[in-house]
């Protein structure tokens, strides 16, 4: 299994005003779309992007890179933003 963490910070003037951190896991198999569910305390699963999510965006964007249109496709980073913008509802 492969981990990225990615840490960030939104600020307000030279202060943090919140904090989001994104763990990118890539498994040996693909998932299909789960509930979402406690993983600790204060975290719980944001979202399980399935095959059919992936594929599409990459027909979408005209992204016809063969890591992300394979059995065990890798996350566009571009949809992860995006779709990360979708839930915080931010446009900025």
């Amino acid at each position: 299994m492969s981990l990225v963490i990615y840490r960030l910070f939104g600020y307000i003037e030279k202060e943090i005003a919140e904090t989001l951190t994104v763990y990118l896991m890539m498994n040996v198999t693909v998932k299909e779309p789960v509930q979402t569910e406690t993983i600790q305390e204060k975290e719980t699963l944001w979202h399980n992007f399935s095959k059919e999510e992936i594929a599409d965006f990459s027909h979408l964007t005209g992204d016809t890179n063969s890591i992300h249109l394979s059995d065990n496709p890798v996350v566009q980073e571009l949809f992860i933003l995006k779709q990360l913008c979708n839930t915080t509802k931010t446009n900025k």
